[in-house]
């Protein structure tokens, strides 16, 4: 499937990313530097502009300290 196409899905994990982001005080560059990836990326994924790999879900709920299913809620 292309990536182009953009889910709802996506969009709301990454409105909860961007919710859970703010309410732990922490900018995208630090959350991007914490995680190894671009602040680009990382308002890819606010903006549901890119699919966030359960990996990474992993990765971004152990930064933001956090359940990955708090990311999905």
């Amino acid at each position: 499937m292309p990536q182009s196409r953009k889910r709802p899905v996506d969009g709301r994990i990454g409105s909860r990313l961007a919710e859970v982001r703010h309410a732990c005080g922490y900018s995208q560059a630090w959350l991007a530097k914490r995680i190894g990836v671009s602040v680009g990326l990382i308002q890819a994924y606010e903006r549901g502009r890119s699919r966030v790999t359960i990996d990474r879900l992993k990765a971004l709920a152990e930064a933001l300290r956090c359940k990955p299913a708090d990311l999905l809620k």
